[in-house]
């Protein structure tokens, strides 16, 4: 065999290889039980509000913030009540979260389920998934 062909045929194998891995992580985003993984632009907005209490007491935002890595800087409590309505927003949501809303309880239910269980923590999510109906989770369920 000469090198050209041993060439070919390693790139043939790393190109196949990385094609079937690309497939393979498609197939189990999509029949496991976290379904939020696509290759489309992502088009979600999620409004919400969110309030926990550990330990006997209402965490902050910035506690919040900290303990499920999420970015509350993204805010929609500058709009007037007028412009919410005007979007079909709830005028008690406060924050912008950019994926499934399944993504945002992942990521609450897998804090919970180790931090939540040492103080006691209960979750109040309230959200609404593009301005359509508001949807409330609440942990433990």
């Amino acid at each position: 065999m000469s090198l050209r062909h041993r060439r070919i045929t390693l790139a043939i194998a790393v190109a196949a290889t990385i094609l079937l891995a690309q497939v393979g992580i498609n197939i189990w985003q999509h029949l496991g039980k976290a379904r939020y993984f696509a290759w489309a632009p992502n088009d979600y907005l999620v409004t919400y509000d969110l309030r926990v209490n550990a330990k006997g007491r209402p965490l902050t935002p910035a506690e919040i913030q900290s303990r499920y890595r999420l970015d509350l800087s993204d805010r929609i409590g500058e709009l007037s009540d007028a412009r919410k309505a005007t979007l079909g927003l709830s005028t008690d949501e406060h924050y912008v979260f950019e994926d499934p809303p399944q993504e945002l309880e992942d990521r609450i239910r897998r804090c919970e389920e180790t931090r939540g269980k040492k103080d006691g923590a209960r979750v109040r999510l309230v959200y609404q998934l593009d301005g359509g109906k508001e949807q409330t989770w609440l942990w433990p369920s």
